[in-house]
């Protein structure tokens, strides 16, 4: 079963170096199949990455990068680095970010398009591929890396609305997902993209489906407690209709909360239903925190 873990809390401002590798020594006990990274005012995700090297055999990898923060070449450099000092483990994930997050906190101009992130890919591929960046409308530059790699890593973004689900079918080894239910996995995400990959000839896509996971014996206990904590995501456009998509109220309706039996039931039914990788988020009090370990580390191990 493919399931992984993602590393530090969307949203969490308090991480230390010591909490972050204790959370990737505990997902490498539990043998999952991947372990992600978020990329949000705190810790550099692929500094991390390639620090830890090369030390066991999962996948790693960023979900996600904020594109327009980084220019293509810079990432470029970081991800080649990161890849060689993993050991070839890395997978690329980069995404638009949030107009209001631009401004509010990186003091950048809102600028959100797919046409710009299919700029960006270009450049991207084809400097990490070893060959040289032509311009385009949204990069003038010509350029070519002197690092050279046996394999570059796949790259995937964080793909929800339809024309960001084509180009990451068409362009990318898959999508990383947030705040996205499972019938709304089911139903519209991948079929979407993986019509586009097969259109384009492409292998079939991977879908991450990242959501918060809490094994407890009080769900309703959990629900309030939990749902505060990612009520935020409610006010975000692109998060706000995938909601509507799924039919749920808030983001709590969409995070895996319940007995342990429970919460297996429904990764098995997001794999069942499209998903090709369910990237539990562990949440809730250190004895929730510690069950939802011990799930993963049972389906992990299944």
């Amino acid at each position: 079963m493919n399931i992984g873990v993602v590393i530090g809390q969307p949203g969490g401002y308090r991480d230390t170096l010591a909490k972050l590798r204790a959370e990737h020594d505990r997902a490498r006990a539990a043998a999952v199949s991947s372990v992600w990274l978020t990329q949000h005012l705190g810790f550099d995700a692929l500094t991390l990455i390639a620090s830890w090297g090369a030390q066991w055999d999962a996948e790693i990898g960023t979900a996600v990068v904020p594109a327009q923060t980084r220019h293509p070449v810079v990432l470029a450099e970081q991800a080649m680095t990161a890849q060689a000092a993993c050991g070839g483990r890395l997978t690329l994930g980069i995404g638009l970010a949030h107009e209001e997050t631009l401004e509010t906190y990186y003091g950048l101009p809102r600028r959100r398009s797919v046409s710009y992130l299919a700029d960006y890919l270009s450049t991207l591929d084809a400097l990490m591929s070893g060959g040289k960046a032509a311009p385009n409308e949204s990069f003038s530059l010509s350029a070519r890396l002197g690092a050279v790699l046996p394999e570059p890593p796949p790259v995937m973004i964080a793909a929800l609305g339809p024309r960001m689900l084509q180009l990451a079918g068409e362009r990318t080894a898959g999508t990383i997902t947030w705040m996205t239910g499972p019938s709304t996995i089911a139903s519209y995400v991948a079929p979407r993209i993986r019509a586009a990959a097969d259109d384009a000839g492409r292998p079939e896509p991977r879908v991450v489906v990242c959501l918060p996971v809490c094994v407890t014996a009080n769900r309703t206990s959990a629900r309030a407690r939990l749902g505060p904590t990612i009520a935020a995501y409610n006010d975000i456009p692109s998060y706000r209709a995938m909601l509507d998509q799924e039919g749920a109220d808030s983001p709590i309706d969409i995070a895996l909360i319940g007995g342990a039996d429970d919460v297996g039931d429904a990764i098995e039914d997001l794999l069942a239903g499209g998903a090709t990788d369910v990237a539990a988020i562990p949440v809730g009090d250190p004895d929730e925190v510690d069950a939802t370990w011990d799930l993963i580390a049972a389906l992990a191990d299944a």
